[in-house]
């Protein structure tokens, strides 16, 4: 993943231990805003011209295709991509390339123009996308990946694989893929309660997926580096139930990784791998609670369609951040549409590409100094005033870059990426007028 440069830190300074990262509100947007206007009309719907669709996508090819998987790489067809197209055979599937992926990547792949359900974008084909997002991205990122998500939700996709290229599925695994994209209902276990003590809004989901490894606990990239060891998170005096749970009600499913499961540097560092997670008849998939939050990540994530506004991918953090606080976010306006985040047994085995532990350290920092402020941020968070999604997006956003964790091209960006939806005819979903 290409990385961007750290931000400047807003902090707390103590002369003996350093700075620490405060949240607190250091500049004042002064651009455009531009869903606000919508807060009046809680039933905005985008438009449903399928022309809008035609006129962004340009000369490219329509097809006929509700279930997508999207990816981006700069490298060769790795077995992450083959793997897809190999067992998910009613999907389709778009390949984002960047400046450094080969120009011969379909061919290698052995794809074809004639190819039913195959797609890969080269830099060129991106160009044809008429629409002033795809220029605001730049190349050499991982966010490249959001022309793929806006291509597929432009084909009319109503569930979207969001997958890394070193993520290899199992024909079992795109058994229980197929189960997410089209049964209404799969069995999972809920956590019905948490105990009243438990205030921290974060959540670590790992020690009740079946982690092979169970001291010390594991945890996911992303999680608070100051709560790895705070009992609570882990689950353990939760009441948790087995039942059917309805999927419409579930907006995103992250799957748990076996072999090297996406945990951050400190993690890798320190503890010893592989790890694997449950995935017999004992094993569960996890609805997280509403009130909490966990983070998931863009290397085997379902997103359904009303959750697909979630999928921007920010540019001017890392690449080992985007994802994360991608999720954050989300998981927060989730929580207005009265909708949760799952977990899932694991449905891909890391095959991990070259990666210096050292040099993910320093592309997390962020996810270690700042994270916790941001969770504390988004719990706090309300905004009952703005009436319609966008709009409540849009002010979130903007909030996060008053307080020094995104900067002004991520806030033009996600406007561009909401105004592309609207264009394209998505509809977002009405959010709750009450404070969650």
């Amino acid at each position: 993943r290409s990385q961007a440069p750290l931000m400047t830190a807003s902090a707390a300074t103590s002369d003996s231990t350093g700075k620490l990262f405060t949240g607190d509100k250091v500049r004042t947007f002064t651009g455009n805003w531009r869903f606000q206007e919508q807060t009046k009309n809680k039933k905005f719907k985008a438009s449903k011209n399928s022309n809008k669709n035609k006129n962004i996508l340009g000369s490219i090819r329509k097809y006929n295709c509700t279930k997508w998987a999207v990816v981006t790489t700069i490298f060769e067809p790795s077995d992450g991509v083959k793997a897809v197209a190999e067992h998910l055979t009613d999907w389709c599937m778009v390949v984002v390339g960047d400046t450094k992926t080969p120009t011969d990547y379909a061919k290698s792949a052995g794809w074809d123009d004639n190819s039913k359900n195959l797609v890969f974008l080269s830099v060129k084909d991106q160009q044809k996308i008429t629409h002033p997002f795809i220029d605001k991205i730049p190349y050499r990122s991982f966010a490249r990946k959001n022309i793929g998500f806006l291509f597929a939700v432009l084909q009319g996709a109503r569930t979207i694989f969001d997958f890394d290229d070193d993520n290899v599925i199992t024909s079992n695994a795109a058994t229980t893929i197929n189960t997410f994209a089209n049964d209404p209902t799969v069995m999972a276990q809920t956590v019905t309660k948490l105990p009243s003590s438990y205030k921290n809004p974060a959540f670590n989901p790992f020690p009740l997926m079946k982690p092979s490894i169970t001291s010390p606990k594991p945890w996911p990239r992303g999680f608070p580096i100051e709560q790895v060891q705070n009992a609570e998170t882990w689950g353990d005096n939760a009441t948790i139930v087995n039942s059917q749970v309805d999927l419409s009600t579930v907006g995103v499913i992250q799957s748990v990784c076996d072999g090297d499961p996406d945990v951050d540097a400190i993690y890798r560092l320190t503890h010893p791998l592989p790890l694997t997670f449950g995935n017999g008849p004992d094993a569960h998939h996890l609805v997280v609670p509403r009130d909490k939050y966990v983070p998931y990540n863009a290397q085997a994530t379902i997103h359904y369609y009303k959750a697909f506004w979630g999928l921007f991918l920010p540019w001017t953090v890392t690449g080992r951040v985007t994802d994360i606080w991608r999720s954050y976010i989300t998981d927060r306006i989730l929580k207005d549409i009265d909708m949760d985040v799952m977990y899932s047994t694991p449905l891909v085995t890391h095959h991990r590409n070259e990666h210096s532990y050292l040099a993910d350290f320093e592309a997390e920092t962020h996810l270690y100094l700042r994270t916790a402020k941001l969770l504390e941020f988004l719990n706090e968070w309300d905004s009952t005033e703005q009436t319609t999604l966008p709009a409540r997006l849009e002010k979130l956003w903007i909030e996060l870059y008053e307080r020094n964790y995104f900067e002004m091209d991520d806030i033009v960006g996600v406007q561009e990426w909401l105004a592309a939806l609207q264009h394209g005819g998505y509809e977002f979903p009405t959010v709750s007028s009450s404070a969650s």
